[in-house]
């Protein structure tokens, strides 16, 4: 049995794909495409891509620190603004897919499609 096999995609969801290291990919995406949309940030104004330190020895752990810490401006050397950032960081999260071999427009989907049947703050309070 797979994913495909199983009818009901909220099933499907919660057993192959929920609290995976895909789930969690697709989550910063979908947040770091939430924050584009907020700030109306415009895909089609090309901007110089600030290359991120990627190396593929390190861990999914570390690739992720790595992230946070441009995102956080921790030991960045220059004074990103924002839109610059999220850019930067969507391209940094293609490039680890491509090196983990994960699929994320599809986990992104899947992952969108999942939020929509759960309800409101999903028992959450913020």
């Amino acid at each position: 049995e797979d994913f495909k096999e199983i009818p009901n995609r909220q099933l499907a969801f919660e057993k192959f794909i929920k609290n995976t290291m895909e789930d969690e990919m697709a989550d910063v995406v979908i947040r770091l495409c939430d924050l584009a949309g907020a700030r109306d940030i415009d895909f089609n104004n090309e901007v110089k891509i600030y290359q991120l330190k990627y190396y593929k020895e390190f861990s999914f752990v570390e690739k992720s620190f790595i992230l946070t810490k441009f995102l956080c401006n921790i030991y960045v050397p220059f004074n990103f603004k924002i839109d610059f950032k999220i850019k930067n960081a969507l391209r940094y999260m293609e490039d680890l897919a491509h090196d983990l071999n994960v699929d994320l427009d599809f986990f992104v989907t899947q992952k969108m499609e999942y939020n929509t049947r759960r309800p409101y703050r999903h028992g959450k309070k913020y």
